[in-house]
């Protein structure tokens, strides 16, 4: 397995893909937006051009988002991107010393296809 990490600064934000190979093929999506750009629909727009390299230009299989469930503008973001909530994550991640639970979404390259046919 393989692990790299993509990280680009836009709009006062970061974005994130860290990527596995082998037969996970998966990565996982981080974003982070400063207050004072938010809103502007910076981060959607940036997920999509990210989802479009991780699987047009990598040929991943799945992307996956992992959100604290009182973030609420980034639960509305998952949503507004039709990303498929998985359920949450008891005690998922550690930060600052308290055990987070996590909603889980994620997206196939399957789903992305099915986006990105005309109808």
């Amino acid at each position: 397995m393989v692990l790299a990490f993509l990280s680009a600064s836009v709009c006062g934000g970061d974005k994130h893909l860290v990527r596995a190979t082998g037969p996970f093929q998966n990565a996982y999506v981080g974003y982070w937006v400063d207050e004072a750009m938010a809103g502007n629909g910076y981060t959607p727009e940036a997920f999509v051009a990210l989802a479009r390299f991780a699987f047009e230009d990598l040929m991943l299989h799945r992307l996956q988002v992992s959100i604290i469930p009182r973030n609420g503008p980034s639960l509305r973001v998952a949503e507004k991107l039709g990303l498929r909530n998985e359920g949450t994550a008891l005690r998922y991640l550690e930060i600052n010393g308290v055990w987070e639970d996590h909603v889980r979404f994620a997206i196939t390259s399957e789903d992305w296809a099915q986006t990105r046919t005309p109808t």
